[in-house]
Parts: C-alpha cells; sequence; structure tokens
C-alpha cells in the first residue's frame, strides 16, 4: 500500500467511527490493544465498510485504538502537540521538558506505540480541543519507522515556520 492510500483510509475509517452509536464507541474504548480490538466486530465493521483491504486490516487497529483520544482536525501531530501541550516551554526547555514525546519517538510498533500517542493525544486534545489530522497521523502509525520518528522530532522540536513543505511529508 502507498502512503496517501493510507491516509483516505484511515480518514474513511475515522469517518465511520465518528458515525458509531456511543454503546459502540464505548466498546472499542474499552479494548487496551490491538488485539483486543481485532476481537470486536465493531472493529471489523468499520474497517469492511472503510474498504480497508484484508492484508490492512491487522495494522489499521492500531490506529483506530487512538481515535477516543482526539477529534479529527487538519493539523498534522507533531506540530500540533508542539502548539497543544507544549505551548508554554520555552524551546531552550523543550528538550528537557517533552519527556513524554520522547518517549514516544523512541516506542517500537505496535501497543507500545499506541499506549505513549494515546497519552499525547489525549494530553493535547484536553488542552486545546483541536483536532489532529487522522488521515496523516494514521498513515504515521500505519508506517512507523525512522523516518516518521525523525520526521515528528524535527516538527516537534522546531519553529513550525522553519519547515519545508518537502521535510513535512518525508
Amino acid at each position: 500500500m502507498i502512503r496517501d492510500e493510507v491516509k483516505g483510509l484511515a480518514v474513511a475509517v475515522r469517518k465511520n467511527y465518528d458515525a458509531l452509536p456511543p454503546g459502540a464507541k464505548a466498546l472499542l474504548r474499552r479494548c487496551t490493544t490491538a488485539d483486543e480490538l481485532r476481537a470486536e466486530g465493531v472493529y471489523w465493521r468499520l474497517v469492511d465498510d472503510a474498504g480497508v483491504p484484508p492484508d490492512a486490516r491487522p495494522n489499521m487497529a492500531h490506529v483506530v485504538a487512538c481515535f477516543d483520544t482526539a477529534e479529527a482536525g487538519g493539523e498534522s501531530f507533531a506540530g500540533w502537540l508542539r502548539r497543544t501541550a507544549y505551548h508554554k516551554v520555552k524551546p531552550s526547555d523543550l528538550p528537557a521538558r517533552s519527556v513524554r514525546f520522547r518517549r514516544l519517538v523512541a516506542a517500537n510498533y505496535g501497543d507500545e506505540l499506541v499506549h505513549h500517542l494515546r497519552a499525547l493525544l489525549r494530553q493535547g486534545f484536553q488542552k486545546s480541543k483541536a483536532g489532529v489530522d487522522w488521515g496523516e497521523l494514521g498513515a504515521d502509525i500505519f508506517f512507523w519507522g525512522d523516518g516518521v520518528r525523525r520526521r515528528w522530532a524535527e516538527q516537534f522540536f522546531t519553529n513550525a515556520e522553519s519547515q519545508t513543505e518537502e521535510n513535512r511529508h518525508v
């Protein structure tokens, strides 16, 4: 699968998630791991209705596991997090004050990544009520690796205006 395809699928799954009744959302929210999500019929209905190909469905569980922590919006994750949860921290203090973010970028793919990401999404959303771009974030989770880690670190630790468009989508 290509990145743009995954972005579209993540947005479609998020749209379906937003349309779920409260009871179905609560059922998914109680799942603490991707394996638990994959044992729920509601999860399979979400990915099937969104047209997620069978080979991508297991990894989409890591994306869905984060949905309840922040609404949909238009900003990429690392810049959004810096602007919402760390907006009062001076740039010179940021490396020392961003322990949670550093744990996130050091996380392995899977439930460890989801655990750290959920905490930071919740923190940023509680402070701002601003949503995140679930297409971009979904693709980042799906393709988690060194490239995503480096891009997030650059977006988080540098001034957003100094980043080029090319670096934002690496």
